[in-house]
């Protein structure tokens, strides 16, 4: 597996407020600004990926890595589904 841990981070304080429906200038602005400069430094965002193949094609979805005539996960959903 390859660990991605170089990707970038920052946060939008506008995008933060349009989100929150909170007016730039309001009663919590200063919360707000306090709370996204408190996140910057503790961010470090990191992604994990493998190569698989696709095993079957559904449509619109598909399933990859499968091991077998149905994965473990499969099994055990099917498993569950069945009790």
């Amino acid at each position: 597996m390859k660990i991605l841990d170089d990707i970038p981070f920052s946060i939008d304080a506008e995008a933060v407020f349009a989100r929150l429906h909170l007016p730039r200038d309001g009663d919590y602005a200063g919360e707000i600004h306090a709370l996204i400069d408190s996140a910057r430094p503790l961010a470090r965002p990191r992604a994990l990926y493998r190569k698989a193949n696709v095993q079957q094609r559904h449509g619109d979805a598909v399933v990859i890595g499968a091991s077998g005539p149905g994965s473990r996960r499969q099994r055990d959903s099917k498993a569950a589904r069945c009790e």
